[in-house]
């Protein structure tokens, strides 16, 4: 598969940063990007395989995600497209998106960040681990997060 990404920004208001810091602005969008062209151009080969797994036809619901998801990830809080297909016997739809990226329902912060955040605030203590992750990425993730994701990993 590949991937052309074509990204333009304006530097008038980064002209008085370094290199590093308006990387660093940039990242997410960059990420965003990157994310969303990857899940719109792999949305029919995971509706097939989801289609065998599940031993049913599947009928596209929303093919182009004109409803977005907001997900945030230690890049940053970024905005991806909401793939939908439907089952033809039942009528369930199912979100192609969150099967892509492995989130379960109802979550927005994936599987491995939470993880990391389980790790970080297992050895050391939560506010100590929140202020680490926000001078390690820059995003900032509240207390109870971290220990939420604690609760979560044994």
């Amino acid at each position: 598969m590949l991937i052309k990404i074509k990204v333009v920004f304006e530097m008038d208001n980064m002209l008085n940063l370094t290199p590093k810091e308006a990387f660093k602005a940039v990242k997410p969008e960059i990420f965003q990007e990157l994310v969303s062209q990857a899940i719109l151009s792999s949305g029919e080969e995971y509706k097939e395989k989801l289609s065998r797994v599940l031993g049913a036809n599947l009928i596209w619901k929303s093919r182009h995600g004109n409803r977005r998801i907001h997900i945030s990830d230690l890049t940053g809080k970024i905005s991806l497209p909401l793939l939908q297909v439907q089952r033809k016997d039942t009528g369930e739809k199912i979100y192609l998106t969150r099967y892509i990226l492995g989130l379960e329902p109802y979550r927005r912060i994936p599987r491995g960040c939470r993880e990391i955040m389980a790790q970080l605030g297992a050895s050391i203590s939560c506010r100590a681990g929140a202020r680490i992750l926000n001078s390690l990425t820059g995003q900032k993730f509240s207390l109870s997060t971290i220990h939420q994701a604690v609760q979560d990993f044994p």
